[in-house]
């Protein structure tokens, strides 16, 4: 894969790499505290075993999309 953040640096992006979970909350406050003079990129690094939600399944629409487990158990609450 390419170095979305040098990438983005080099036009004049910045831009936000985080790596692990631990340093997620930082990165994140980062992020949504970015004071706007230029757009912002953050690039959220995951294992490849990890499932990322929300996922749209290959040929499928994106109202088709799955949610995590969690987020259709509280869908289904009144």
């Amino acid at each position: 894969n390419p170095d979305f953040v040098r990438l983005a640096q080099a036009m004049g992006v910045h831009a936000i790499r985080c790596e692990t979970m631990e340093d997620l909350p930082a990165k994140m406050k980062e992020f949504l505290e970015y004071n706007n003079n230029k757009p912002v990129l953050m690039e959220c690094c995951v294992s490849k075993t990890e499932h990322v939600y929300p996922m749209v399944p290959a040929g499928k629409a994106l109202h088709e999309q799955i949610l995590h487990p969690a987020l259709k158990i509280k869908a289904r609450e009144p």
